[in-house]
């Protein structure tokens, strides 16, 4: 009779250890994919950092080479906008596109890191997630816009099936940034 309550003392303890060892398991599992996962995700940002970098320094010493660039944004993200860092700001909320309310859409943060002159004019947002790189010298043409489509300087372009198409002229020292439509 000891035996038998020894025994089964000593399995459930086996089971006890075998679900602790288990949930372990899978716990490190998680984050180790996690982290895979995020890893993955920051460097497809550089690896968009790096390519467009090239490609404007690529552009801009080609006086008159015109490109019609198609990207693929890193995930969570919908919208690349290009800042003129030569355009003064004006007072007010900076606002880059329409939506489907024909309202301007405004990105506060964009607006204050453009205010504050960190010397960034390339932004991806996608909802509260925004990043910012400096690509080169541009300037960004968006005169084929309505006045009320955009504020002087900025561009802005929504992704379709996870990438953004627009069009860049060389100019000798700059690029220029305007719709490739």
């Amino acid at each position: 009779m000891r035996f038998k309550n020894a025994q089964v003392q000593s399995e459930i303890f086996m089971y006890v250890i075998a679900m602790v060892v288990v949930g372990l398991i899978l716990l490190f599992g998680y984050t180790a994919v996690r982290d895979f996962s995020k890893s993955a995700e920051q460097v497809a940002l550089i690896q968009f950092e790096k390519d467009l970098e090239s490609t404007f320094h690529t552009i801009s010493t080609s006086y008159g080479k015109v490109e019609i660039k198609q990207v693929e944004i890193p995930g969570g993200f919908d919208t690349v906008c290009f800042h003129d860092l030569r355009e003064i700001s004006h007072p007010g909320e900076l606002y880059f596109l329409k939506d489907d309310l024909n309202k301007p859409i405004e990105y506060p943060v964009i607006t204050d890191n453009i205010r504050s002159g960190t010397h960034k004019n390339l932004f991806l947002v996608g909802g509260l997630n925004i990043e910012s790189f400096y690509v080169g010298e541009i300037y960004v043409d968006n005169t084929h816009l309505a006045v009320s489509q955009a504020s002087p300087g900025f561009i802005c372009f929504k992704e379709k099936q996870g990438r953004v198409e627009f069009k860049l002229v060389g100019e000798g020292d700059q690029v220029r940034v305007k719709s490739a439509e």
